[in-house]
């Protein structure tokens, strides 16, 4: 998981990534955010969850430990 704006740059740098501003591409990376987040959404461990615009994953590797089955969808 990737809990700096420094950190997340590097990993898109690395990997070619350009971000679209046309897009309005943002990403999560304060942990605290990221757990309230999944605090709030009350999962269960049988709950499908659909995620749109899943970025480099931080919300997705918790929703993932919640969850039976994540769908990610990411038009990038």
């Amino acid at each position: 998981m990737f809990y700096s704006i420094s950190a997340i740059k590097e990993v898109l740098e690395e990997n070619g990534i350009h971000l679209s501003k046309s897009r309005g591409q943002h990403f999560l990376f304060d942990k605290n955010t990221l757990l309230k987040i999944i605090e709030c959404a009350e999962l269960t461990i049988n709950d499908t969850v659909v995620e749109i615009g899943p970025g480099i994953g931080n919300l997705s590797y918790l929703l993932a430990e919640k969850c039976k089955k994540l769908v990610l969808i990411e038009v990038d």
